[in-house]
């Protein structure tokens, strides 16, 4: 300190020590900002690395219910793939809606378990031309609940549950299981049902005849607002207008339906 000043004593102890004091404190002060900053890198690194552990889990979850899926698929040979185009339909139509992009995970895990009640039916059941007893009839209606009661074990899957359960209810409350009518049905399963009689309206022909897309939407609405939510029937009319609905092997146009795909951010 000396050095700058022209006698040896100019510089005194007391102001000496104000001067030690405020170098001390602006150390102090730069080692907790380099400390927060350390943490705040810490923790940023950490967030990164759980956001990829999520994505990995995603992941998981998604490719073993596209598996779960197609075991379902497999109890009816006539529907090969129809839960896997199912949780794509209601996803595009999801998109159309503009629903957000977790309600759009809810959609397409939605549809690919929404006939999760039917891997315990008896296969005979399923078959083309199967005649139905009464009590035939009322065990294949039971599948919706079946499929709520095994997820209902599974913590933090209602809002999938609602879909499995409630995909066939009707528009005029003339469905099952609970005959819910109108906006009672939850949005999601109103989604899927469109998806869902969708498909199975171009799976399931007369004659041999291939359907055409334009029968098909045809008679989708003609059954708007009596069995299906008119609005929604609607968004699967945009849909196809812009080329996204195909009726033949591949009915998703442009979308990879073999494999597990996120459609959302």
């Amino acid at each position: 300190m000396n050095v700058l000043t022209p006698a040896v004593d100019s510089f005194d102890m007391g102001k000496r020590t104000v001067f030690d004091q405020g170098l001390e404190n602006e150390l102090a002060a730069g080692v907790d900002f380099f400390a927060d900053e350390m943490t705040h890198w810490n923790a940023g690194s950490r967030l990164e690395e759980l956001h990829k552990e999520v994505l990995q889990y995603r992941g998981l979850v998604r490719g073993l219910l596209f598996a779960l899926a197609s075991a379902i698929d497999t109890k009816d040979p006539r529907t090969h793939g129809h839960s896997v185009r199912v949780g794509t339909i209601a996803v595009l139509l999801g998109k159309e809606l503009k629903r957000p992009s977790r309600e759009l995970e809810t959609l397409e895990f939605g549809g690919l378990l929404h006939d999760l009640g039917k891997i315990g039916l008896p296969e005979p059941l399923l078959e083309t031309g199967a005649t139905w007893s009464a009590a035939d009839e009322a065990l294949i209606r039971s599948h919706p609940e079946q499929g709520d009661r095994i997820l209902s074990r599974v913590p933090g899957l209602e809002a999938i549950r609602e879909i499995i359960r409630h995909h066939h209810e009707r528009w005029d409350g003339q469905g099952f299981p609970d005959g819910l009518r109108g906006k009672e049905i939850p949005l999601t399963a109103r989604i899927v049902a469109v998806a869902n009689r969708f498909d199975s309206l171009a799976e399931h022909t007369s004659g041999g005849k291939s359907r055409s897309l334009d029968s098909t939407l045809q008679k989708m609405a003609e059954e708007a607002q009596s069995s299906l939510d008119g609005r929604v029937v609607e968004a699967l009319i945009h849909v196809a207008a812009e080329g996204l609905l195909r009726i033949g092997k591949e009915r998703c146009a442009g979308i990879a339906i073999e494999r597990p795909t996120s459609f959302y951010p």
